[in-house]
């Protein structure tokens, strides 16, 4: 078999850890000896159209240069230039557009006989991936990641209608948590291709790691006895803006308590204002290889995002032994496994969960780190990969024998 890939998730200069749980699935696809081309398909403005944006927006349309995640992968970037009529088209005649873009990108892609089109990202991606597939008459999976379904197609009626089209047109769709179907079948799709497979971890988290390490390889020291943990984006979807009112909340129960917060976004300068004396520590993006040592000195990490596809965070967490405390919200209970502490919606939340996470902190969990390990280690991304390529093979013997 030969994978043609086809993400909307993907690294760039601004964001080198960009599309990482793509990147995950590749590497195991390469240990299994699977070819593979990665695109990345990306819209690019004429001047005309982007001075149109500008003022419809508000802002500059954001230019990203796509990089790879390392050496071996080059991603192929695919790129469609979009003018002033392109723009009303799409407004006014949005197949007609598609058409076009489908027309300009159908030649762009190495496709043979024996091709799997694997698309990551439902809207715009999956939709030409599911397209394209049909055009030279192979088979098509979409994996589904979480805003593509649970956010985007609620911004207009254009979105949805094509996220569903992609949905129901694919061979197969791999929802990365049963919360993230459930949440696809809202919008009107039906389910009958879906198929769930969460997120794995790197095998790395389950190496174990002392906090003496940790200390050493972050540079980081601790200065107060326990310390609060949050690793991803500092964006709403995460509820990162309700972490000063939450660290408040903690520092209230317990004043020996420090944070550390890894990750950047929109939310950063505002979270540094509205935190004030409390001990917080911002280290902004850093590698993904370096998240294991920096998750090794939390007590506990917390994740009350307001959605979540499935939440990799969590089951890296639990491979370093650290309790979590999250949100009702998405795959978070699933990726959870019945530990720690899942804190439902409602009045107070921020109250609620700050209490939760002092309960957590409060309770020696030693007892339940090889409990967390072992749930963690029965999730990793070979473990994710082996199923993928099952659905691949079905897909080629159901393709041989039609």
């Amino acid at each position: 078999m030969n994978i043609c890939v086809i993400t909307g998730l993907y690294p760039t200069e601004q964001s080198t850890s960009g599309g990482v749980f793509v990147h995950e699935r590749l590497m195991q696809l390469r240990k299994q000896g699977i070819p593979y081309k990665i695109y990345a398909i990306e819209k690019r403005y004429s001047p005309g159209a982007a001075l149109i944006y500008r003022l419809a927006k508000r802002k500059s349309f954001q230019v990203s240069t796509i990089v790879s995640w390392d050496q071996s992968d080059t991603i192929i970037p695919v790129f469609y230039y979009v003018n002033i009529f392109d723009m009303i088209l799409s407004h006014l005649h949005p197949r007609l557009y598609h058409e076009k873009m489908l027309e300009y990108l159908s030649d762009k892609l190495d496709v043979r006989a024996d091709t799997i089109i694997h698309v990551h990202w439902v809207y715009p991606q999956g939709y030409y991936g599911v397209r394209i597939a049909k055009h030279y008459g192979v088979p098509c999976v979409i994996t589904a990641h979480g805003s593509d379904i649970h956010t985007d197609p609620q911004q207009n009626r254009l979105i949805r209608k094509t996220t569903l089209a992609a949905l129901s047109s694919a061979d197969r769709v791999i929802f990365v948590s049963q919360a993230l179907l459930n949440s696809a079948k809202t919008l009107g799709y039906e389910g009958n291709n879906a198929i769930v497979i969460p997120n794995g971890i790197d095998s790395v988290f389950l190496l174990p790691v002392n906090r003496k390490t940790a200390v050493k390889k972050t540079g980081w020291q601790r200065s107060h006895k326990y310390v609060v943990g949050f690793v991803g984006n500092l964006v709403p979807v995460k509820r990162a803006d309700a972490f000063p009112k939450i660290f408040h909340y903690i520092h209230e129960t317990m004043n020996d308590v420090e944070f550390i917060l890894v990750g950047k976004g929109i939310l950063e300068s505002s979270i540094k204002e509205q935190c004030g004396d409390l001990q917080v520590t911002f280290t902004g993006m850093v590698p993904h290889d370096d998240v294991l040592y920096w998750m090794n000195l939390f007590d506990v990490l917390i994740l009350p995002s307001r959605n979540e596809g499935w939440g990799c965070v969590i089951s890296e967490a639990y491979a370093c032994g650290i309790p979590v405390v999250g949100s009702d919200a998405g795959g978070i209970p699933e990726a959870m496994g019945g530990l720690g502490v899942v804190v439902p919606e409602g009045d107070d939340f921020e109250k609620r969960f700050a209490g939760a996470v002092c309960e957590v902190l409060n309770k020696n969990h030693v007892s339940e780190k090889q409990n967390l390990i072992d749930t963690a280690s029965r999730n990793t991304w070979e473990q994710c990969i082996m199923k993928e390529i099952g659905v691949y093979k079905s897909l080629l013997d159901g393709k041989e024998k039609s």
